[in-house]
């Protein structure tokens, strides 16, 4: 591209990036476009970061687009395009295509009716032209790729405006995107919002009926924001990974959140640490869990929860068949609470991670716990540092690990078990020495 086209491109509104091929990813293919938040770089339609140039790739499985193509540019195998990816330099197989080809493809595509274009574009043809042109940008519009949209960190840091005003931009821009592309994947974290930009959040996410992957961790959203959101999610039916960590939500927020996951049948990914829901706001969770038959990871550590909030727990994993990952660290459950989780850990076949640091479970709750472990025949890593367990609950632990066959990190750190303690559970110990924690 000249520089005269330089020029007019920087003086339109190119806010964002957009990147079409993932690094460290060999095949191009179209399956996802990426955009950075606040970038003011001039815009390129898609920019390949193996080949270090600016491109554009369009792949086309429609069978009135395929008919066109021969018209205006010769189909170039994916295989001449991975290679010429990774040495662009010796690729003598790939011509870029020249100004009239490029209006050509484009005025071929966009004569496609609207109600013909696929929503999945597999990579099946692509073609690469050097320069970008509003007709092709148009055409990749028309596709609306899904999209997968992250805050640019050099933007947020940049001075001369306010986290508010920075957050408003943004809030536009996602507008805008909703218009051009289906936004699957969105990672917002540590970018200061507040009720407010929930609120505006939730407005782009109603339109975003196929998002699957939302990260707003570190953020101050509190209540009400949880509220916004949890009313947008309910469209979100695809929705997979919910990050919602250091919030402040609240149990108010947690019940605004659980009212909501029911309707999200495909989330594997649900994390609520640090938002201070306590019992009131695991019981709300709790009465819904069962729904999400296909939840794989359940994050609520720092969360004030005691043995009620425990008890209101332990009574649903077993529906929760999916349950691999369950992270309960620095939180009150108490030798009640664990007690109440020693009935259920046998029926949760599929749990392999449990994190149970921090409760104050004690030697009580050790010794309870240390009857079932033999029964948990998937779990692989165990947690209970810093739990005041003492001697007695090594001992205990101690002679149950023979029966722990699957069990491959033991951490009892920070229990002032003693030297005898310890002692007695390296000789029981039948995983790798690097495995067991004292």
């Amino acid at each position: 591209m000249n520089s005269s086209n330089n020029t007019v491109a920087r003086k339109k509104n190119a806010v964002f990036q957009r990147h079409i091929v993932p690094r460290k990813k060999k095949r191009m293919n179209c399956s996802n476009v990426f955009f950075f938040l606040g970038t003011k770089q001039k815009e390129n339609l898609l920019y390949n970061s193996r080949q270090q140039h600016q491109a554009s790739c369009i792949s086309s499985m429609h069978p009135a687009a395929d008919a066109a193509l021969p018209a205006c540019l010769p189909a170039i195998p994916t295989s001449r395009i991975a290679a010429a990816g990774h040495n662009h330099k010796h690729a003598r197989t790939t011509r870029p295509a020249t100004q009239t080809q490029q209006c050509l493809l484009a005025a071929s595509l966009e004569a496609i009716p609207a109600e013909d274009w696929v929503r999945t574009w597999p990579a099946g043809r692509t073609i690469m032209l050097r320069s970008t042109s509003k007709g092709v940008k148009d055409v990749v519009d028309k596709m609306r790729l899904p999209a997968v949209v992250r805050l640019a960190r050099g933007f947020w840091n940049k001075t001369g405006n306010t986290a508010d005003q920075k957050l408003e931009i943004a809030m536009r821009q996602l507008l805008f995107m909703t218009g051009i592309c289906r936004i699957t994947t969105l990672e917002l974290p540590m970018c200061r919002m507040k009720e407010q930009h929930a609120q505006k959040l939730a407005g782009v996410l109603i339109q975003c009926r196929e998002l699957v992957h939302l990260d707003l961790q570190h953020n101050h959203i509190h209540t009400a924001g949880a509220g916004w959101l949890a009313g947008a999610l309910g469209q979100c039916a695809a929705l997979a990974h919910l990050d919602l960590y250091n919030n402040q939500i609240g149990p108010h927020g947690a019940e605004s959140v659980a009212g909501v996951l029911a309707q999200c049948a495909a989330l594997a990914h649900l994390n609520l640490g640090r938002n201070q829901i306590g019992d009131a706001g695991a019981e709300r969770l709790a009465g819904v869990l069962a729904q999400c038959t296909a939840l794989a990871h359940l994050d609520l550590r720092y969360n004030q929860i005691g043995p009620g909030g425990a008890e209101s727990l332990a009574g649903v994993l077993p529906q929760c068949a999916a349950l691999a990952h369950l992270d309960l660290r620095w939180n009150q459950i108490g030798p009640a609470g664990a007690e109440r989780f020693v009935g259920v850990l046998a029926e949760c076949r599929a749990l392999a991670h449990l994190d149970l640091s921090l409760n104050q479970i004690g030697p009580a709750g050790a010794e309870r716990l240390a009857g079932v472990l033999g029964q948990c025949a998937e779990l692989a890593h165990l947690d209970l540092s810093a739990n005041q367990i003492g001697p007695a609950g090594a001992e205990s632990l101690a002679g149950e690990l023979a029966q722990c066959t699957a069990l491959a990190h033991l951490d009892l750190s920070y229990n002032a078990i003693g030297t005898a303690g310890q002692g007695r559970l390296r000789a029981s110990w039948r995983g790798q020495a690097s495995g067991l924690v004292l």
